[in-house]
């Protein structure tokens, strides 16, 4: 990509790289790898490579523990996806932020954003995301010791799982 000009390819290669490596535990490796993915897409002025640079980022200091330098991230690719009017692309950061409200104890906070993608993923009948969704929101209910909602909400991504066929899922829902 770089002999042909192509800088977005490179940026799509660099945050490809730096997906791989986060998912590997290589965190400093992707970190430099989502930080040249940045660097490239800003260069060129691409707002949504620009904002899932930001979110893996964020997933990286998550990972690390680095929750505020986290925050800062996703809320960062939050606010680029919603100027750009893409909501998909914000659902994951949505549900990253949830994730370390929950991490954090602050369930208000978690279920606040682990709700809020729910209605849009219904109308565009995107199940997989809900099935995951209700798995988070069950997590939050069952560790403020809500058991009831949490298994109400578990059995609906349960059949979700299984009407898909995700295995996988389905043994952890």
């Amino acid at each position: 990509f770089n002999e042909v000009g192509d800088k977005l390819g490179v940026a799509k290669c660099m945050y490809n790289i730096g997906a791989i490596l986060h998912k590997f535990g290589k965190s400093a490796e992707a970190k430099d790898s989502a930080v040249a993915a940045l660097k490239i897409s800003r260069e060129i002025s691409n707002k949504l490579w620009e904002g899932k640079s930001l979110n893996l980022l964020g997933l990286i200091y998550a990972n690390l523990g680095d929750y505020k330098n986290a925050m800062r991230l996703f809320n960062n690719a939050l606010s680029i996806f919603k100027e750009i009017d893409d909501f998909d692309e914000a659902i994951p950061t949505i549900n990253s932020i949830g994730k370390i409200a929950e991490r954090t104890g602050d369930y208000k906070q978690a279920l606040f954003f682990y709700n809020l993608p729910l209605p849009y993923l219904e109308q565009t009948g995107n199940e997989e995301a809900i099935a995951f969704t209700l798995d988070n929101i069950g997590s939050v209910y069952w560790k403020q010791n809500e058991y009831k909602k949490a298994i109400e909400v578990g059995e609906r991504a349960l059949q979700t799982y299984r009407k898909l066929g995700n295995q996988s899922r389905e043994a952890n829902a």
